[in-house]
């Protein structure tokens, strides 16, 4: 009987283990290494749990804050997608130099200074009376400012949605600088957002 009850509890013994695991029937050396790793890089863990995200337009990875995002016009991205018709070839012109004069006031030799490249563009654009045009010929307009160092700055006016069959959109950049005395600009570029195409001669179709 004795030997009889000996068998038995050898045989529940071995029944409530499995060989080089552990209660839940994993293999020790897989659960050990496992652990390790969870506790080496934790983040890397948590980041491969996360839903993946969707491809993102590469158009809209362009940084704010940035000379790449200083100068984008996404309005014209978009316009390139979806051309008015098949035949035309929406296009963007060179930068050149603009036929708007700078404000005397508004140069080194004037007696105009901003104490912010910002407050400059801003005296700019109401001196040019861009905002005039907004809601009659112009649906919309954007200013930005990239600080370049201490002592110079580039501002941008954009307008798009303009009233013409031939130019969509229209970008002014200001470049500044300053002195003791304040913020000045020093040249103003000019480039347009073409709907049918742009010529050689760098001129809308």
């Amino acid at each position: 009987m004795r030997l009889i009850a000996l068998v038995l509890m050898v045989f529940l013994a071995a029944g409530c283990s499995t060989p080089n695991g552990n209660e839940n029937g994993d293999n020790s050396e897989e659960a050990v290494a496992s652990e390790e790793a969870v506790a080496e890089n934790p983040q890397q863990v948590e980041e491969e749990a996360q839903p993946r995200e969707l491809e993102v337009d590469p158009r809209k990875k362009v940084p704010l804050w940035s000379r790449e995002g200083l100068t984008i016009q996404p309005r014209m991205e978009d316009f390139k997608q979806q051309p008015p018709a098949e035949t035309h070839e929406p296009g963007t012109t060179v930068w050149e130099e603009s036929d708007y004069p700078v404000p005397e006031e508004f140069t080194a030799e004037g007696d105009e200074r901003a104490t912010a490249p910002g407050a400059l563009l801003g005296q700019l654009t109401a001196d040019l009376r861009f905002a005039d045009a907004l809601g009659h010929d112009v649906w919309e307009q954007t200013t930005r400012v990239f600080i370049e160092d201490d002592e110079h700055a580039t501002g941008m006016i954009l307008q798009w949605g303009i009233k013409d069959d031939s130019v969509v959109g229209t970008d002014l950049r200001v470049r500044m600088a300053r002195d003791d005395d304040g913020w000045y600009v020093i040249q103003l570029d000019q480039r347009f957002h073409c709907a049918r195409g742009v010529t050689e001669d760098q001129l809308c179709l």
